[in-house]
């Protein structure tokens, strides 16, 4: 069921982008999969957020965790495979249509996150960083809508979401029992230093 998923959706992101492509600069069109990948993951994760925050308050949050990793919802594996179908389309149509915009290195990364959140059915869980996309919505809205482009705004969001928020999902996950803990911490400690080397270029290009 989830190739059949992962085929349909890679069928309909590309319909979708070739009915836009000829209406898009080259750096309009290197955006338009991260753009709907990073709306949905960010929106599916709306609730997953409400009822953490609700846990923390009443500091049920153990359970809370290892209810998402025993129990996956559907509707965030269908997401997860939107997102990993996006990731692989961008790497597929970029290298024809806008070689040298995208990164293979984060692609990959995080295609291969998103296969193991998969297997071990794992995907709400993987939901509590979905505000880690809010700073590549930003980005992405900016670069399809110049008008909306806000470098301040993207920047901010990246040091609240991309470091403060990862390390306190971070120390809650390690505090909490029968967690992939060993997993989290190999995919935790890369993703933060590439955080910080993204951070440190954008503070240099536009604060320093």
């Amino acid at each position: 069921m989830d190739l059949l998923f992962f085929i349909g959706f890679t069928c309909i992101q590309i319909i979708i982008y070739f009915l836009l492509r000829d209406h898009l600069n080259l750096k309009q069109k290197s955006w338009v999969f991260l753009l709907g990948a990073s709306i949905l993951f960010v929106l599916g994760g709306i609730p997953i957020l409400i009822n953490f925050f609700k846990s923390i308050s009443t500091n049920t949050y153990k359970e809370y965790f290892q209810n998402l990793y025993n129990n996956e919802s559907s509707l965030h594996r269908i997401i997860t495979l939107w997102f990993i179908s996006s990731l692989f389309l961008d790497c597929v149509i970029g290298m024809v249509d806008y070689p040298g915009k995208f990164s293979w290195f984060h692609h990959i990364f995080y295609i291969f996150n998103g296969l193991f959140a998969l297997y071990y059915k794992g995907t709400s869980l993987a939901f509590l960083l979905s505000p880690i996309e809010i700073p590549t919505l930003i980005y992405a809205i900016g670069n399809m809508f110049p008008n909306l482009r806000s470098n301040l705004l993207f920047g901010t969001t990246m040091i609240l979401f991309r470091i403060l928020y990862e390390v306190i999902i971070y120390i809650y996950l390690m505090a909490t029992p029968n967690m992939p803990k060993m997993y989290i911490s190999s995919v935790f400690f890369p993703t933060i230093i590439l955080h910080i080397n993204w951070i440190y270029k954008w503070a240099t290009k536009y604060v320093f």
